[in-house]
């Protein structure tokens, strides 16, 4: 399976989406206001054009860059963009691309692939797809959740799912005024927790493998 974002890893409730019915992979909600999730049949009516979450804003055009474990000459640089329609829904698109870059030249990057969010008018953020692996509403893929409109310790709820494929499950560690903790829980069992600060967004995330951190970001491109 391709290696996923920080975004996603975090990666990515007030009324149910319309439309919305049950489906084999759907997790009952645990604190989500209700909400079908995953939700097979997105109703583009209930979404609007931006992702402005304020846990998990993304403005098209900014940048953000992320370093491995501290280490100062490689790490993860990634662009958020206007996205496709996703299963009839607008959507955000954040790209990632892993980059080394030695103070003598001759650096690599290489691209860790896009993922898509929509945002519903409550402020809940859907994961779309991840490009080259799954799509919302092709195959039987559906729309899960990265982040909550008001999250609440405790909350548990499916990312995202597609049999075989992406079948992960979130869970709310700790939900503060400003800080934010969610667990990340993978099929294959490799879990994650990603810090959020709200304002900002994701900032940090741990693995068993190591560490990311948000290290800078750049300004919006008009």
């Amino acid at each position: 399976m391709p290696a996923r974002t920080p975004l996603a890893a975090a990666l990515l409730l007030v009324a149910g989406l319309t439309g919305c019915a049950s489906s084999p992979g759907t997790v009952p909600p645990s604190g989500v206001d209700q909400l079908v999730v995953p939700t097979p049949t997105p109703d583009p009516e209930d979404f609007v054009d931006v992702v402005d979450n304020p846990w998990f804003p993304l403005e098209p055009g900014s940048r953000q860059r992320w370093t491995i474990d501290g280490e100062p000459e490689g790490g993860l640089r990634v662009e958020v963009l206007a996205g496709p329609r996703t299963a009839g829904v607008a959507t955000t698109a954040v790209r990632t691309t892993a980059t080394l870059d030695p103070a003598g030249g001759g650096g690599w990057s290489a691209d860790l692939g896009t993922d898509y969010y929509g945002q519903d008018r409550d402020g809940n953020v859907w994961w779309f797809g991840h490009e080259g692996e799954w799509r919302a509403g092709v195959d039987g893929a559906e729309a899960g959740l990265v982040v909550p409109a008001r999250p609440r310790t405790g909350d548990g709820y499916r990312m995202a799912f597609l049999a075989g494929v992406v079948e992960d499950r979130a869970e709310v560690l700790a939900a503060g005024a400003d800080l934010l903790e969610i667990e990340r829980i993978p099929e294959d069992g490799a879990r994650s927790v990603t810090h959020y600060e709200r304002g900002l967004g994701p900032v940090r995330v741990e693995t068993s493998d190591g560490v990311a951190e948000r290290i800078s970001d750049d300004p919006v491109s008009r």
